[in-house]
């Protein structure tokens, strides 16, 4: 099985021109690693989520939760991306978990 190429190159990144397609492509086929030292990428798997992406001003808002679950329902994971000095990844509540109705991403607390 062949892993896709990454879709985003460090300066896709850092420029904060993503887009919403960009980014799930990139959460879908993402991969880690060094090849300049040796080690092998690796793929990042991901389970079946339902996903969620709004942008407003500088942040995107990347949402998971479980296929069928609504937008109101207390059920996700919300992350912002901030793109405007480099890339800054934070979490609603501080935390991964699946607690955050997404929704309410532009109210919620990040860190």
């Amino acid at each position: 099985m062949s892993i896709p190429r990454p879709i985003l190159s460090a300066s896709d990144i850092g420029s904060g021109h993503l887009s919403p397609e960009a980014i799930m492509q990139f959460e879908q086929f993402a991969r880690v690693g060094n090849d300049s030292d040796g080690e092998a990428y690796q793929r990042i798997s991901k389970t079946n989520e339902k996903l969620e992406v709004r942008t407003s001003g500088n942040y995107t808002y990347v949402g998971y939760a479980r296929p069928n679950t609504l937008t109101s329902e207390a059920k996700w994971k919300i992350k912002r991306i901030d793109t405007t000095t480099g890339v800054e990844v934070l979490w609603a509540d501080g935390d991964a978990l699946y607690n955050n109705i997404f929704d309410n991403y532009l109210t919620l607390s990040y860190s």
